[in-house]
């Protein structure tokens, strides 16, 4: 694979594992049923509020590598396993204890606090996008990884703004200029370069 074809194949994946765990974040994740017969449910917001920055933080990251040069690189790389690290262990909480995510929802509709509530629920149902988001850490991690494996193989960044130096178009000594204009030159001229013609300084004689 070409050098430029690893980079946007890298910037691309990662900006799509991050709209992954974006999307399961606004999905329901877990359904409970309760003593009552009443049927509560915790989206992705209630049990994982912290997925949506992490989401978010991972397309910024994505968007900053397109700029990044070599150094910055290794600090994007680092920060996108830690970012996946993080949407793993948000996923992790909800699928090893999905009741404590689904506690606030029930206070909402029993209003009991939320250390009784567990006492109230029957019986929880777990949804996939838990699964998805985890899913979506763990490849944002091997991103990661996998950004810091191959960014010396990255194709140099353009130089579209380079600076611009600029100089005379035509450098000259002024006091030169002025000999010219006594002499009956015009130093603007190109054809000027040579002696003056004395039969023009001479008014034409």
């Amino acid at each position: 694979m070409s050098p430029a074809r690893v980079r946007l194949t890298t910037i691309l994946a990662i900006a799509v594992v991050a709209a992954l765990a974006l999307l399961a974040w606004s999905q329901s994740w877990a359904t409970a049923r309760l003593t009552d017969g009443a049927t509560v449910t915790a989206s992705g917001d209630d049990a994982a509020a912290a997925l949506s920055a992490l989401g978010l933080a991972d397309l910024a990251l994505a968007v900053a590598l397109a700029l990044a040069g070599p150094v910055i690189r290794v600090v994007l790389g680092a920060l996108q396993i830690a970012l996946g690290a993080c949407i793993v262990l948000s996923a992790a909480l909800v699928l090893g204890d999905p009741l404590a995510s689904l506690a606030p929802a029930v206070t909402a509709h029993t209003g009991i606090a939320a250390s009784s509530a567990r006492g109230l629920v029957r019986s929880v149902a777990l949804t996939p996008w838990p699964a998805v988001a985890l899913v979506a850490g763990v490849l944002a991690i091997l991103l990661g990884a996998a950004l810091l494996a191959t960014r010396r193989r990255w194709p140099a960044q353009s130089r579209r703004h380079s600076a611009v130096r600029l100089a005379p178009a035509r450098p000259g000594d002024a006091v030169a200029e002025w000999d010219a204009l006594t002499g009956g030159l015009d130093p603007t001229d190109d054809d000027a370069d040579g002696p003056a013609d004395p039969s023009r300084s001479e008014g034409g004689r």
